[in-house]
């Protein structure tokens, strides 16, 4: 009798035999496209027909749209003074769950020390890395998919100039990628030369100069469709093309005393803030481009009521990202060694702010760059 209840209770737990649903490859296609980017690359372990439609370029365009502004990290430079680009830690934030991941630079070269990140496009990392006194290298790396190529640091015949810059970012509509690099020997010359790095080619095969009544440029740059903007100067960094290079006077109306660039909505966006007593002021502008030399600015919102105690320094989304580090020492008050580093989300619509990121080291440190960072399946 007790076998027999037994088997009853068996029958009746035991779920029915069924064959799963044939959803077709339109409806896959249309759920992994959604997929969170870590998720879909599990998936491509599960069979050959899937890792060969998950590895596509079209699956990798089709997901990064879906996904870009739902899973943004903020990728923090931290090292010590006084050099701009010698980071010790890259610390990762997750911007929604606040989850931090510290050293997620590559195994073989994170023993070298120092590390420096010249941008992020569509999911792959571009780091400058140093091997030793003067010998250096770039990466370009796709944390998501492991795959990895190296180019050589073009910065290193230019130890000396007064202006050595770096940009990175993707052809428009396309899988192709580019490095640019800018520098002039000293800052009165009305000179800037240029080199570009294509994955194509894979070597700097293009090289020219032009023209150009800007000094100094600003070591933080935007991408927006192939073209690189940075503060009063922008440039194609199209491979195989010719480069076209112009500059634009930022209205008076638009002036503050402090301006970053930024990517918002899909355009190209100016933030100027100022701080009036208690209060601050932040001025965000779209900057449009009718050919090469016809500009519009227009204010995409201003923000007076929100309190933003420090200067705004880019746009993860639709949030306002501010970052601020305070240092305590020997000629401080406090004779301890700290550094407290802050990372803040505002919401501007809603009126609303929060702290993905507070923490504290025990020693002097210097927050060197800030990238945002979503994963993707773009191939290097």
């Amino acid at each position: 009798m007790s076998g027999t209840l037994q088997e009853e209770r068996m029958s009746e737990t035991t779920p029915p035999n069924m064959n799963p649903p044939n959803l077709g490859n339109e409806n896959l296609w249309r759920i992994f496209s959604k997929t969170d980017p870590k998720t879909a690359a599990i998936c491509r372990a599960l069979s050959k027909r899937w890792c060969a439609r998950l590895s596509s370029p079209l699956f990798a365009k089709h997901n990064f749209k879906e996904k870009k502004e739902k899973h943004m990290h903020l990728i923090i430079g931290l090292g010590r003074p006084p050099a701009h680009d010698n980071s010790v830690i890259l610390l990762k934030v997750d911007m929604d769950t606040k989850r931090q991941f510290e050293s997620i630079v590559p195994e073989d070269i994170k023993h070298y020390g120092n590390f420096h990140v010249i941008g992020s496009s569509h999911g792959i990392l571009c780091l400058k890395f140093y091997k030793g006194t003067v010998d250096s290298g770039i990466a370009i790396w796709n944390p998501l998919t492991g795959k990895r190529e190296a180019a050589t640091d073009e910065s290193r015949k230019h130890i000396t100039h007064a202006v050595s810059l770096y940009s990175f970012g993707h052809v428009f509509d396309t899988l192709d990628y580019g490095i640019l690099h800018v520098f002039k020997k000293c800052y009165p010359l009305t000179t800037l030369s240029w080199c570009l790095y294509s994955n194509t080619a894979r070597n700097w095969n293009c090289t020219g100069s032009f023209e150009s009544s800007v000094q100094k440029l600003g070591p933080t740059y935007v991408v927006h469709m192939g073209i690189v903007y940075w503060i009063s100067w922008e440039g194609v960094a199209v491979p195989r093309a010719k480069s076209v290079f112009a500059e634009e006077v930022i209205p008076n109306r638009v002036k503050r005393v402090y301006h970053s660039l930024s990517i918002v909505k899909d355009g190209v966006a100016l933030i100027s803030s100022n701080t009036a007593g208690f209060k601050s002021f932040v001025n965000v502008f779209q900057v449009s481009r009718n050919g090469w030399a016809d500009y519009t600015w227009e204010r995409l919102f201003k923000t007076q009521k929100m309190s933003i105690p420090y200067t705004p320094t880019m746009f993860a989304g639709k949030f306002l990202i501010t970052a601020v580090e305070a240092r305590s020492g020997p000629y401080f008050s406090n004779d301890a060694e700290m550094t407290d580093l802050l990372i803040s989300k505002h919401d501007c619509e809603a009126l609303k702010s929060e702290h993905p990121l507070h923490r504290t080291w025990g020693e002097i440190s210097c927050m060197k760059t800030v990238t945002p960072h979503s994963h993707g399946f773009y191939p290097v």
